[in-house]
């Protein structure tokens, strides 16, 4: 969990028993599903075709950029199997782009 999200989940649970919900709605009762919520707010960043779900999948592209090897990237995902976590964490176009200009980096070093 990065700084700024444990910050913004710190603020949202402080003051609360441990049995009260995290997320709750403005007339103070829980969230129990977070779908509505989270479409609303993807179409007021201008993103209405995002899935919540998609975020996992984008978390696990980052950390692959990132660098982070694999299995952590694995691990933080819970995914269990080689196979499921490549389904989940696409290489893109530029990922490949990317990775042919580091290719050529090294051996101009090289040279």
């Amino acid at each position: 969990m990065t700084d700024s999200v444990h910050n913004l989940l710190s603020a949202l649970v402080h003051g609360k028993s441990a049995d009260d919900y995290v997320f709750i709605c403005a007339n103070g009762k829980p969230m129990r599903d977070l779908r509505g919520t989270s479409q609303n707010a993807c179409a007021h960043a201008g993103v209405s075709d995002l899935l919540f779900h998609d975020l996992r999948r984008t978390g696990a592209r980052n950390l692959r950029k990132a660098g982070v090897a694999e299995g952590i990237i694995m691990k933080i995902g819970d995914w269990r199997t080689l196979s499921v976590f490549e389904r989940y964490a696409n290489v893109s176009r530029s990922d490949m782009n990317d990775a042919i200009l580091k290719l050529q980096e090294s051996e101009n070093r090289v040279e």
